[in-house]
């Protein structure tokens, strides 16, 4: 190859590959610091825009997952409420047994009379505390629907406060006519027995509104799952690889460094041609 001052081809060809290692060295440290293969449209912008449009969709699932965790959390306040109920009636049931009893006169019917009022206070208090971010479903029977995907499709929430008033009803009959009118509650239509009856049926709804609920969160973590998984594969970066190949290019910038660097001490040959 001539030796030339106007041209040096070798300069050239080393300087265009430190170029080219410089660019590759710097794509490389951009994976290596975000993780990311695709970080940005200038990246592969066709990728980057699929990437934004998952990333889009998994933020709606984490919204709606949200939505449902809050009426997860109004039905759990009212099975603790409703469960609450049915124990307290419990007591009720053998304070009523008592009453029920004609050999019980006087003070200690009084007493037990009172007590009875008071556990049916309790009744209503339990209800009306069953409030969640401003939900109740024991003690309001307004019926509400909530979004269960990210494509805006509703799933509908029952309330139980029929069932509860109507068990409340059948509980707040009179005990204070002697021994008959608790015995009566114990074997008439209107009675214990169907208080009993509209409080399970109660608690066997919420259970089921509990599975509904819980059973779409589970979907959506699954679906949130595969939208994870596909967005790695689209712009995460192995780097395993990605710091291999970093070493690699670091080295491979040095070389290029040196062979410019001797390259361009070609010319000063021609000096000793002149005597220089």
């Amino acid at each position: 190859m001539a030796i030339s001052v106007n041209t040096n081809l070798s300069a050239l060809t080393a300087a265009r590959i430190l170029t080219n290692t410089n660019d590759s060295l710097d794509k490389t440290q951009k994976r290596v610091s975000s993780g990311f293969t695709i970080a940005d449209a200038f990246d592969n912008g066709a990728i980057y825009a699929i990437a934004q449009n998952v990333r889009s969709d998994l933020s709606g699932i984490s919204a709606v997952n949200g939505q449902l965790g809050g009426g997860l959390g109004a039905i759990q306040v009212a099975n603790t409420a409703v469960n609450s109920i049915s124990n307290k009636m419990a007591d009720m049931r053998k304070t009523l047994t008592q009453l029920a009893d004609g050999n019980v006169a006087g003070d200690t019917r009084t007493q037990l009379e009172l007590q009875y009022s008071e556990q049916m206070q309790s009744l209503v208090n339990f209800a009306h505390a069953a409030d969640y971010n401003g939900t109740n479903l024991v003690s309001n029977g307004t019926n509400y629907s909530i979004i269960r995907d990210a494509l805006g499709n509703q799933l509908a929430i029952t309330a139980v406060a029929t069932q509860v008033v109507a068990a409340f009803s059948a509980l707040s009959i009179a005990v204070t006519g002697g021994f008959t009118s608790a015995a009566s509650m114990l074997n008439q239509t209107l009675s214990f027995a169907t208080a009993e009856s509209n409080i399970g049926t109660a608690l066997n709804r919420i259970g089921v509104l509990n599975m509904r609920l819980s059973d779409q969160i589970r979907y959506n973590e699954g679906i949130e799952d595969a939208f994870k998984a596909g967005l790695s594969s689209l712009i995460d970066a192995d780097l395993t690889v990605e710091s291999a190949t970093l070493t690699s290019l670091q080295i491979k910038q040095q070389l290029s460094s040196q062979s410019l660097s001797i390259a361009n001490q070609r010319p000063q040959i021609l000096l000793s041609l002149f005597g220089g």
